[in-house]
């Protein structure tokens, strides 16, 4: 369902350290402006309807809603430019920028 690159992994279980115990990541997608939705990441606490996803060290959230949008990414992370997380999706309603 959700598949997350060993880098990604990496870069976020050490920005996890710096945080309370009880701080997961959210995995979502957010309404940008009229019909176009961007896909979100957050680390934050867990909302009571989100739904689980377990990770080596870490766990992700996503709210029921957003699976349908989320099933089958990739979230990535590189260090080349700006750097940061990206999300590699087929989904066409999604925009791949966070």
């Amino acid at each position: 369902m959700i598949v997350i690159s060993s880098i990604a992994q990496d870069k976020i279980r050490e920005m996890k350290e710096e945080m309370d115990e009880d701080i997961i990541l959210k995995y979502g997608v957010k309404s940008a402006c009229c019909n176009e939705l961007n896909y979100a990441l957050s680390l934050s606490k867990k909302n009571k309807d989100d739904r689980i996803f377990e990770f080596p060290g870490f766990k992700v959230a996503v709210h029921p809603a957003d699976i349908r949008y989320i099933t089958d990414t990739k979230i990535e992370y590189s260090e080349e430019g700006d750097g940061g997380f990206y999300i590699s999706s087929r989904h066409p309603l999604v925009s791949q920028l966070i």
